[in-house]
């Protein structure tokens, strides 16, 4: 602060940019004279502006910030709040929807296509997580999807859009439950579950769920660690300088022995089958007609 304190004519003027750390005062007991706000050019032709006080400058400005406060707090319209005509865009791929794709449990917009991609991913981490079955952006649950050519702006249209639908898929029937009398979606299916007489099937089971990708690979890796420590235990394989090295026994040698010599004594024709001499396993001889090797001469 200046020692002296003389005022800062910027804050007498609504202007001062330093704000508690001016040099100058910004008390309001003093008023600067009205020479230091007057226009001095004398020269003839121009224009002159009436001196306007620091009190009048520091009002206007206070009027001028709280209107544009107000003006950007002021609550957005109604037409604005709901899907406007420009805003009815897929939240997937940003585009308008030729045919949306309604979730019956939010109101987000998605084309058709795009939500169906969403909740057929092969992904595992959506697959394990059960997320392919809800929105893609609030993750509502949702057990189907009901095409539409327009979007419905009132909850009333959207009833009455996804209750035509459910009306019309009830009277086709379902192809997993015809085919295997199991159904994924168990009773919550929109297709008919019906029996030879035509009535419906409740306590349809779903299928048993497949094992993940990756819990197959955690089993192989687990099974080969399994039996490597039991080659360890059995003292069949051991490290040399780092290297894992496997004992073959004297007991396997012989027994490969032994079988090649007791083919070296057989008669070449009796081990017709085990090359392409036209034989077989069980030593039926396949037709003549027959191309083992599926190739046609």
């Amino acid at each position: 602060m200046n020692p002296t304190g003389a005022p800062c004519k910027f804050y007498q003027m609504g202007t001062c940019t330093r704000g508690v750390n001016c040099a100058f005062s910004h008390g309001r007991d003093f008023t600067l004279p009205r020479s230091a706000f007057s226009n001095t050019n004398t020269n003839p032709g121009s224009s002159s502006k009436p001196a306007r006080s620091p009190a009048l400058s520091s009002a206007t400005l206070n009027e001028k910030s709280s209107s544009k406060q107000s003006s950007s707090t002021s609550p957005i319209p109604a037409s604005a709040e709901g899907h406007g005509e420009e805003e009815i865009i897929c939240a997937i791929c940003f585009e308008t929807p030729s045919v949306y794709g309604l979730l019956p449990s939010c109101t987000h917009v998605f084309c058709l296509e795009c939500v169906r991609k969403w909740r057929t991913s092969k992904s595992e981490v959506l697959q394990d997580s059960g997320a392919s079955k809800n929105c893609p952006v609030c993750r509502a649950e949702s057990t189907f999807v009901c095409p539409s050519p327009t979007y419905p702006t009132e909850p009333s249209l959207k009833y009455d859009i996804i209750n035509n639908y459910k009306q019309r898929t009830a009277r086709i029937p379902c192809r997993y439950f015809t085919r295997t009398s199991r159904c994924p979606s168990g009773d919550e299916c929109l297709y008919a579950h019906n029996d030879a007489s035509g009535r419906r099937v409740l306590g349809v089971r779903r299928p048993a769920p497949r094992p993940s990708r990756e819990r197959i690979a955690i089993r192989s890796v687990q099974d080969l660690v399994a039996s490597f420590d039991q080659m360890l235990r059995s003292g069949t394989i051991t490290f040399i300088d780092g290297v894992p090295y496997h004992y073959e026994s004297d007991e396997d040698d012989d027994y490969e022995y032994e079988d090649d010599e007791e083919y070296d004594d057989e008669d070449p024709e009796s081990d017709e089958w085990h090359t392409d001499g036209g034989g077989s396993i069980d030593g039926n001889e396949r037709e003549e007609d027959e191309d083992p090797w599926g190739t046609v001469d």
